[in-house]
């Protein structure tokens, strides 16, 4: 109730130029190496393995580091939820070219995009989401209806949360 609770404020927050953001120039590998310790516990329960994959020497970002986390927490978390026991969830770091992006696929396009990027990337091998259903889950509120989603539940905040700071952030969702 007090992770609904939370995603309800921070939500507010967002929409109405409220949240705070503490941007500075850091690393994305403690953030991703705390949300694969925070989460090992929960996925060792469903015996789900989490592997982390990062780059080496992947450069610095001017970000919010507790929002990035809460960015890849709100990925892990859908994943957790999605996927079955025994599976498995990555999550990746690694630079790419923004010739590399496939545009047809990003939910949030970038604006002009050239350069290189950080791309970060949470696979599972969980139930997968329909095409035509990808724009919807950043809705809020929005959930895709199966019989799946109804047993497992939640009210479909985060993904909703999770694309509006990443538009904080300057980035993008596939």
């Amino acid at each position: 109730l007090s992770g609904i609770i939370e995603d309800l404020l921070d939500l507010s927050r967002v929409q109405t130029g409220k949240l705070d953001y503490k941007y500075k120039i850091t690393s994305l590998t403690p953030s991703l190496e705390l949300i694969q310790k925070t989460f090992e516990q929960v996925a060792s329960e469903k015996n789900i393995n989490v592997t982390l994959n990062i780059q080496d020497n992947l450069p610095d970002v001017y970000a919010d580091s507790h929002r990035i986390e809460q960015i890849i927490s709100n990925l892990v978390t859908n994943a957790l939820k999605f996927t079955p026991k025994g599976g498995k969830i990555e999550i990746s770091a690694n630079v790419v070219n923004d010739s590399e992006i496939d545009k047809n696929l990003l939910v949030m396009p970038i604006c002009k995009p050239s350069g290189n990027y950080i791309k970060v990337s949470v696979k599972d091998t969980g139930i997968g989401i329909k095409k035509e259903a990808i724009p919807k889950i950043f809705e809020k509120f929005s959930q895709i209806e199966n019989s799946l989603t109804r047993n497992i539940g939640g009210v479909g905040l985060g993904l909703s949360i999770t694309k509006q700071l990443l538009d904080a952030h300057l980035g993008a969702i596939t």
